[in-house]
Parts: structure tokens; C-alpha cells; sequence
């Protein structure tokens, strides 16, 4: 749990939405996002790494305890002439079993430049 990183991103409603990527065969059962979230430790154009979900000196008989994550780097994006941008968090893990993670809440603050 200590490599699962977590992301948070801003991507602009002036490009294509984010969905999945076209994968016709689905060899693997896993589906490919069409935004830049980087890889394993590193952000990307769309998503930095805020953290991981591994929680220190976990007890086996509670599996699930609450971890805040805070980002200090600010997002910069544009939104289109509507105002709208898409907001996204996930996890990112090589790992290829469940992982069960629950989100109680994400606060997003807002402010125009």
C-alpha cells in the first residue's frame, strides 16, 4: 500500500473529456484513462502525486482508517467559455488484486485569477 499514490487533477473542459482509452481487446481487463496522470512516484500534465494510501503501523483488525492528503501545489487551468473544468482523483498501482479505498470527502477551492 506504501506505492499506491494518490492523484488529484484539473484537466480543462477545452480539451477532450476524460474517459477511457479505445482498447478493442481488453486482453488484460483493465481499462486505460486518455489523461497524462503520470507514472508510479511522478505527476503528470493532468494529475500530481499528493501521497500514498499506506497508513503506518496498520492494525490487521482495522483495515481502513481516515488519512488526509492536502495539496500545496495549486492547479493553474483555464475552463472553457462556460466555466467548466473536470476535477479528478484516483489511485494509481501496479498491484493487480482489489484494493479497497473510500473517500469520505474532497474539498475543492476555487478562485479566479
Amino acid at each position: 500500500m506504501k506505492t499506491i499514490p494518490v492523484r488529484p487533477g484539473i484537466i480543462p473542459n477545452t480539451r477532450n473529456n476524460p474517459g477511457e482509452l479505445e482498447n478493442p481487446d481488453l486482453q488484460d481487463n483493465y481499462y486505460r484513462m486518455n489523461i497524462d496522470k503520470g507514472n508510479h512516484g511522478f505527476g503528470g500534465k493532468d494529475a500530481l502525486m499528493m501521497g500514498n494510501i499506506g497508513i503506518t503501523g496498520q492494525n490487521p483488525d482495522t483495515p481502513y482508517k481516515l488519512k488526509v492528503f492536502e495539496n500545496s501545489t495549486p492547479f493553474q487551468v483555464t475552463t472553457d467559455a462556460s466555466g467548466t473544468i473536470w476535477a479528478l482523483i484516483g489511485t494509481d498501482s501496479v498491484f493487480r488484486g482489489t484494493t479497497g479505498i473510500y473517500y469520505s470527502s474532497v474539498k475543492i477551492t476555487l478562485s479566479q485569477q
